[in-house]
């Protein structure tokens, strides 16, 4: 609740740079979980309820998608954090569209190509091991 009522606060006061310290799921201290399901789908009902009491309709869902990926991350459970992580970042760029929408191409674009970029980086790295 602490980190849902941080980005509520974060949204109130249109505070960018930290709401983006408090959604951020990599640079987080570690997460205490004694309480906590094993499964992160039991999870998910409550943290939603807690992340639209706390931060609103619009940064609801997408702070509790964070949350949910910061506990996949602790847990080392990457895919699952993957698809949480992606889960926010598209309600973020729907909810961008509201905001300032001409710039949701931009962001789509960018970040489309930033992937594409890496993946190649990636491939290219692999096989470079691979013959030396």
């Amino acid at each position: 609740d602490l980190l849902l009522r941080e980005v509520g606060r974060c949204v109130q006061a249109t505070d960018g740079r930290g709401l983006a310290a408090s959604l951020g799921v990599l640079a987080r201290g570690p997460v205490r979980e004694a309480g906590l399901p094993q499964a992160l789908e039991a999870l998910e009902p409550r943290v939603e309820a807690a992340a639209s009491q706390w931060c609103g309709g619009r940064w609801g869902p997408i702070a509790a998608k964070q949350v949910l990926a910061r506990l996949a991350v602790a847990r080392a459970d990457w895919g699952r954090a993957y698809g949480y992580v992606v889960a926010a970042y598209n309600t973020l760029v729907n909810a961008l569209r509201d905001e300032s929408g001409w710039t949701v191409p931009v962001v789509r674009r960018l970040t489309y190509e930033a992937r594409v970029v890496a993946e190649r980086a990636d491939a290219d790295r692999a096989s470079s091991a691979a013959a030396a």
